[in-house]
């Protein structure tokens, strides 16, 4: 069996904060515009996971952009949206632990590749990430 299909299917998790995002009245062009990267980035990652082929054209696409998102969901988030102390503090938590996460599935990545460590770490990275969109799109 392929374990790369949990990261299919991990990939619609962030289907929640571009619906939260949806139902939101209170949008600006930043959310806006960090909304429409979200998509674009669950649809590389749904594409690339479907044929996990290590440093494809996809698989560069959907890392590049990953990265990009990652500093501009949390740049928007920790310096621009207004938020409470608390939810800033949950959300640096979050931060950390994605950076843990991916640290982990890149170095199982390097073992070897879909290894069950490797698509285990990547799964929860999905999850935190999922988490911290729902804190910037709220």
């Amino acid at each position: 069996m392929r374990n790369n299909y949990y990261l299919v299917g991990s990939s619609f998790l962030l289907l929640f904060p571009i619906i939260i995002f949806l139902k939101n009245p209170n949008k600006n062009l930043y959310n806006k515009s960090l909304c429409f990267l979200l998509f674009i980035n669950m649809i590389l990652s749904y594409l690339f996971w479907l044929n996990p082929i290590e440093k494809s054209l996809i698989h560069y696409y959907d890392g590049i952009l990953a990265k990009i998102s990652f500093i501009l969901f949390s740049i928007y988030t920790l310096f621009i949206k207004e938020i409470d102390t608390k939810t800033k503090i949950t959300f640096i938590l979050i931060l950390l632990s994605t950076l843990f996460l991916f640290y982990n599935s890149n170095y199982y990545s390097i073992i070897e590749w879909c290894s069950n460590d490797h698509i285990l770490c990547h799964f929860l990275f999905h999850i935190l990430i999922m988490l911290g969109c729902l804190i910037s799109l709220e």
